[in-house]
């Protein structure tokens, strides 16, 4: 049985809005295709297209194409890294007329402990999204420079502790657990901040994860090659959640638009509404972009 919490689709309702305006059959590009949400949601109101999804979890992949497999040849999963969607051979004979893209960790990831995601679970410092990727959480905290290591929490965490923060966690090697660091974490922080809405570690977490799976470099890596497979009036979605990831799409999007072969389908961002926040708060900090290839 799959676990309905791998694939809770984001923006579900705007994304099959925006991608049945294209009135035109082919192929859609999954390339976080996850526990395959967005995908089976495309595939059931959308009989003219098919999906190949993309992903570099392989537990993804199985799951998806379990969920799927109902759909039969419409849907063709590859485990690959999004960076090299625009060359992947098995993809140059298709009529593409969407990409869709969610930025955000899968509530499988976070929930499985062993991968080592999340703070509120003893797990060992893994994070990695490919698994068969050498480099992990565990050579981040234990082996990576003081300097290094500052820079990376200040920079992807946004955490204005994050000198403190390295220094403590340089001082306790070596750290072989997600709980052990997430206490060193949280006692770096002032007593009166320990407590708050957000757990102290959430912000170091996110620094690590993102350094470890390389996140900004795939999706800067997608966003400038990927627009190119699109056909004419095709769609690109990008769905980010922090403002690392959207800062990328908007400046690149932007960028992109300036030449005609590409247009912004909306200057502003695209959020969850209040209904769909209430029942999927992961929601809240969603944005949605979208670029169109023009005619």
């Amino acid at each position: 049985m799959i676990d309905e919490s791998y694939h809770v689709p984001v923006l579900c309702k705007e994304v099959l809005d925006e991608f049945s305006s294209i009135n035109m059959a082919g192929s859609i590009l999954d390339v976080t295709l996850g526990g395959g949400g967005h995908s089976h949601a495309l595939l059931e109101s959308m009989p003219g297209i098919n999906i190949v999804g993309i992903d570099r979890d392989m537990d993804a992949i199985i799951a998806a194409s379990e969920r799927l497999k109902c759909f039969g040849n419409r849907f063709n999963a590859i485990h690959a890294d999004m960076k090299d969607v625009s060359s992947l051979p098995d993809l140059r004979q298709l009529n593409i007329v969407g990409i869709l893209a969610d930025f955000g960790v899968s509530s499988f990831q976070l929930d499985t402990a062993k991968r080592g995601f999340s703070f509120q679970k003893d797990a060992p410092l893994d994070m990695r999204m490919n698994q068969s990727d050498a480099y992990h959480a565990g050579i981040v905290i234990n082996e990576m420079e003081e300097d290094a290591l500052a820079i990376i929490i200040k920079d992807y965490g946004q955490d204005r502790f994050a000198r403190r923060i390295a220094r403590a966690i340089c001082k306790a090697r070596p750290i072989d657990s997600t709980l052990v660091l997430s206490q060193i974490i949280a006692a770096c922080y002032p007593p009166k901040m320990r407590y708050g809405r957000i757990h102290p570690a959430t912000r170091t977490f996110q620094a690590i994860r993102i350094e470890v799976n390389q996140e900004l470099a795939q999706i800067n890596i997608l966003l400038n090659t990927a627009p190119k497979l699109l056909a004419v009036s095709g769609k690109m979605i990008m769905i980010s959640y922090h403002s690392l990831e959207d800062r990328l799409v908007k400046h690149t999007f932007k960028r992109l638009a300036k030449d005609e072969d590409y247009h912004l389908a909306y200057k502003k961002i695209i959020c969850a509404g209040d209904d769909e926040i209430a029942q999927n708060p992961r929601s809240r900090s969603a944005k949605m972009r979208v670029l169109v290839r023009g005619v």
